[in-house]
């Protein structure tokens, strides 16, 4: 077979990587910190039921019959409000396009701006599914270094200056890292944005899974001149399975996103939008946030409290402020693939820090691992598994 040569650049999923390496046996029961599923507990189950329950007796033919590539109406309406309610995302200059889940808003993105061999620049590291999207519409990447506080600003504009088309961003409790970007460097990444000409794609599936410190702006909220594209998901709130998402950007932008979306699925499922949209519209959803971030709380201090507890000194963790990883660096000398693979032998699923490099084969000794899937029984005994092996490695 000749497959397109992009494809040689694309990578598998690290974290199915992982837990195909974990389910080989399949009478061992494996403690996961590798996905990024949300918490069961953190999935409306009832009131999902009953809103699809009444749509699908009220509004049959509706939610069975094709719909339009940019979404339901009510949803584009219902979801303008909810990520308005706290700052001014989405003004009357733009528009909004329901995509099926945030994952394919990206891919789409990156296809109405990504001719073969542009650059497009990326947190490193960064989302695996975001850089997979830009590697498969043809760009090439350019990582940045990341700091406590967001990216480093010299090595970013070392970057824009070799002309690349996009920023990608994950401002918020950033995935891998759990790096939060301060808004100094929000503002100085956008006056960098305008003056290279640089889209900047702002993604923020995290954000509202705020568990400490205050709130701070969206690079959205900032912009001025059109050049924000603000991707945001319902999956880590409400239902990762529903598969919908959401972008928002200018009507031009919008309006190309519309045409690369016909010509991919046509549009998001009907039943899916139809339910998210009841579900913002009947929800007190700022209770139901609260909700989760407490939940979320609990179970990341208690991961921390048992890394700090478990884990040998010389490891460096990040605490994030929200979102869903713990990111932790083993010292040099330490073989960090060598780690990973001890853990698997001790039925504990966590992910390299390598597969989220721009560069997956450079050295790296960093780890990644998931709080809001795992129980708070597996939360102590998996840290401690991976306690003792820190003591064994860190000798």
């Amino acid at each position: 077979m000749r497959y397109a040569d992009k494809m040689n650049y694309v990578k598998k999923s690290a974290i199915r990587s992982v837990m195909a390496d974990a389910s080989e046996n399949g009478t061992v029961e494996y403690i996961s910190f590798a996905s990024g599923f949300p918490d069961p507990e953190a999935i409306p189950q009832e009131k999902l039921e009953e809103v699809g329950h009444k749509i699908l007796q009220e509004k049959t033919y509706e939610v069975l019959q094709y719909g339009s590539a940019q979404g339901y109406t009510g949803l584009i309406e219902s979801s303008k409000s909810f990520i308005n309610k706290h700052e001014c995302i989405c003004t009357s200059d733009d528009d909004i396009i329901i995509t099926t889940g945030s994952q394919q808003g990206l891919d789409l993105v990156s296809k109405i701006f990504c001719d073969e061999g542009d650059y497009v620049v990326v947190e490193n590291p960064s989302y695996l599914g975001a850089l997979n999207s830009f590697k498969c519409n043809g760009a090439k990447l350019l990582g940045v270094s990341l700091e406590e506080d967001g990216v480093n600003l010299k090595e970013l504009e070392e970057a824009f200056k070799k002309g690349p088309k996009v920023f990608y961003t994950i401002p918020n409790f950033q995935n891998p890292t759990g790096v939060t970007t301060s808004l100094e460097k929000r503002k100085e990444i956008y006056n960098l944005a305008v003056k290279y000409d640089v889209v900047i794609l702002e993604d923020n599936p995290y954000g509202y899974l705020r568990i400490t410190g205050e709130e701070v702006p969206s690079i959205k909220s900032l912009d001025q001149d059109h050049r924000v594209v603000y991707a945001a998901s319902l999956s880590k709130i409400i239902s990762p399975g529903m598969r919908t998402g959401i972008i928002c950007a200018s009507k031009d932008i919008i309006s190309k996103l519309f045409m690369a979306k016909q010509s991919g699925d046509n549009h998001t499922n009907n039943l899916s939008q139809y339910m998210m949209d009841a579900f913002l519209r009947e929800t007190d959803m700022d209770a139901h946030i609260k909700h989760l971030q407490s939940l979320y709380a609990k179970k990341c201090n208690f991961m921390l409290e048992m890394i700090k507890k478990y884990f040998h000194p010389s490891i460096h963790v990040i605490e994030p402020e929200g979102g869903m990883f713990i990111w932790f660096d083993l010292p040099d000398g330490v073989s960090m693939p060598e780690f990973v693979q001890a853990s698997i032998k001790k039925h504990v699923a966590i992910v390299p820090g390598n597969e989220f490099m721009v560069d997956s084969t450079k050295p790296c000794q960093s780890i990644r691992m998931n709080f809001s899937a795992a129980s708070m029984e597996n939360i102590e005994k998996g840290i401690q598994i991976l306690g003792e092996l820190t003591y064994q490695f860190c000798k």
